[in-house]
């Protein structure tokens, strides 16, 4: 059994494998705070080990590129329970980079741009309390042998000339959410829910 996961969004110290009797875990959880912005994402996925394997031979590796590699080799059913430590945890890109976000904050207007492409749109929440706007995404997946949960949070807090009823949202087909709002001399505080609207196809 072999298992290779695309974690390159995730710091080594951000990774846990876990093996639980016949439950393989692998999760990530990450948060970053800022002056006016909070951001949280994280992901669990499980899978069913044969009975068969031998779980004190499993190890798991990190690529350079942000690869996980998980080899569970056989036989041997010495079933256990112990955390699995992650093999040359290797620094990468700063995480304000990994966001793939865009933010403009000029006179005219605020906007952010969001890379949400492994979400579906029923997935995603743009909301607003007061001037802080949160966007979240949350994913679940099972099968008969694995399961995946996959989730983020991003807030900022608008600046007070920001005009909170003329708030837009767009998600494009190439799965970047985009949330924009002109300034104006007052703001309007306020707690509601902004519908993300698809963008136009492309012809």
């Amino acid at each position: 059994l072999a298992i290779s996961l695309d974690v390159s969004k995730f710091k080594p110290d951000e990774l846990k494998v876990n093996i639980d009797g016949r439950t393989l875990t692998v999760e990530g959880k990450q948060e970053v705070k800022e002056d006016s912005s909070y951001t949280s994402r994280s992901f669990l996925r499980q899978w069913t080990v044969p009975e068969d394997v031998d779980v004190e031979q499993i190890r798991s590796t990190l690529t350079e590129d942000g690869h996980l590699a998980i080899e569970v080799p056989k036989p041997k059913p010495a079933i256990t329970s112990r955390n699995i430590p992650i093999q040359k945890a290797i620094d990468r890109t700063p995480l304000k980079d990994q966001f793939q976000l865009q933010m403009v904050d000029d006179d005219k207007k605020f906007a952010v741009s969001l890379d949400v492409s492994q979400f579906r749109p029923e997935e995603l929440n743009v909301h607003l309390e007061g001037r802080e706007l949160t966007i979240e995404g949350k994913q679940e997946c099972k099968t008969e042998n694995s399961a995946m949960h996959r989730s983020f949070t991003r807030k900022w807090l608008l600046p007070e000339n920001v005009d909170l009823e003329a708030i837009r949202t767009q998600l494009d087909d190439k799965g970047h959410l985009s949330v924009e709002a002109p300034k104006s001399i007052e703001g309007h505080k306020q707690k509601r829910t902004i519908p993300i609207m698809a963008a136009p196809q492309k012809k």
